[in-house]
């Protein structure tokens, strides 16, 4: 029997294979560096991007060959499988954004405190599916004839949005709290509890029961803050010093809120049995060109379609982090960020941070969970005469010399000190 891959399941692999942060909480220099006269300035413009892929299950070459083009070898597919869990998990994060600071402000009757605004453009998604789904949009079906494939549960989701958030925050612990206005540019979702694929003795026949839903935002709103959805973000970060001023602990809390999308959203309901018999595999399949075609199945997979408008909660992580010096110009670190989704698991992690000068800091780090495996992260933080922050890391070197690396990251940031006020804060 020839290869039967379902569409909604080759997307959902494709939507990972296609898209590629750092921990989200202050930059270690600006808790812990010995040179505090950046605290004398009037104002701080900061410019940061970052950006990850991770799968406990899928590789660095398999990811590069989907998204650039080449050719997926058998045994490459094959060996992917093989040591696939029963359940796998992929995902994406990415962001850029830009913030200002105001050191002159004084709130709440605290010198301490000054305001902060922000912008930023977000991208998240997540998947966690069924080895033998991947086999059988990889590998086809012919393994399982005679037997039920069970394709599921497959759960993914995907959304991209914009904050526009205005709050405060402290000069000299690097706490605060924004409120955001979300504009909503593009969401889907898919929960397939139940996906079984039945192929006949002689292939000649398939059986597919599947019960789930697909909710996706207004498909014919393409582009940025193009007016799909409307809600509200909150970023919170709280660092607590240690009594005796040697490190810190951090709290961070990153895109709690939600998103109201417009009426023209749609939810689609899958709850029922779909038989065919007699297919030709060159009714679904156009090799010439690599492409998929349905010409016939697509039409016959039934659902409840319904249009109208509904509410989803924004994609929101937590970020924990201690961080304490052990000699004068060394530090170690150990954290957790969580993304709450059925894909992730917790990332743990510890590392050691060394400042080269009061102006130059090394970071060492390794990492396991998330949506990946191992990570080796390194990260250099420079802040010449308190004018500048530079950093710059990945916490996935590894994957930069290893294809088989279940992971990549990179982050970056760029922040000016302008002006200077009388008295320090």
């Amino acid at each position: 029997m020839s290869k039967i891959v379902l569409r909604f399941l080759y997307s959902c692999f494709f939507l990972f294979s296609v898209s590629s942060t750092a921990l989200a909480q202050t930059p270690s220099m600006l808790l812990f560096t010995p040179d505090s006269s950046y605290r004398q300035s009037s104002s701080m413009i900061q410019v940061s991007a970052n950006g990850l892929w991770g799968s406990n299950a899928l590789d660095k070459q398999f990811v590069q060959k989907s998204v650039f083009g080449g050719h997926l070898e058998s045994e490459h597919l094959a060996s992917q499988y093989d040591n696939m869990k029963l359940q796998n998990r992929a995902g994406l994060l990415a962001n850029g954004g830009l913030e200002l600071y105001n050191f002159t402000d004084t709130i709440f009757g605290k010198p301490h405190w000054g305001l902060q605004a922000g912008f930023s453009t977000n991208y998240h998604g997540y998947l966690s599916f069924n080895r033998d789904a991947y086999k059988t949009v990889y590998q086809g079906n012919k393994s399982f004839a005679g037997t039920t494939a069970e394709l599921g549960p497959l759960v993914g989701g995907y959304q991209a949005w914009q904050k526009f958030g205005f709050g405060f925050f402290n000069k000299k612990t690097w706490s605060s709290a924004m409120i955001s206005l979300v504009a909503g540019q593009q969401y889907q979702s898919i929960i397939a509890n139940k996906l079984d694929l039945f192929t006949s003795p002689l292939g000649d026949s398939l059986s597919f029961t599947y019960m789930g839903d697909y909710m996706r935002s207004d498909s014919l709103r393409s582009g940025f803050a193009n007016g799909s959805g409307l809600g509200l973000a909150l970023d919170f970060n709280y660092n607590i010093p240690l009594a005796d001023n040697r490190g810190a602990i951090s709290i961070a809390i990153r895109d709690f809120g939600f998103i109201a999308w417009n009426k023209q959203s749609q939810h689609f309901k899958y709850d029922t049995l779909t038989t065919w018999t007699g297919l030709e595999v060159n009714n679904l399949f156009n090799l010439d060109d690599d492409s998929l075609s349905f010409p016939n199945l697509r039409d016959t997979l039934k659902y409840e379609k319904e249009t109208k408008g509904f509410t989803t909660s924004l994609p929101a992580s937590v970020h924990l982090r201690y961080s304490r010096f052990f000699a004068e110009k060394h530090l170690y670190e150990i954290g957790m960020s969580l993304w709450l989704n059925r894909a992730a698991v917790p990332l743990i992690y510890a590392g050691a941070s060394q400042f080269i000068s009061p102006h130059f800091m090394l970071s060492e780090r390794i990492s396991y969970g998330g949506y990946g495996q191992f990570g080796f992260g390194l990260e250099a933080q420079w802040m010449p005469k308190g004018s500048w922050l530079i950093r710059a890391g990945s916490n996935n070197v590894d994957a930069f010399l290893n294809n088989k690396a279940h992971g990549m990251s990179g982050y970056v940031t760029l922040a000016k000190f302008f002006g200077r006020v009388n008295d320090e804060d």
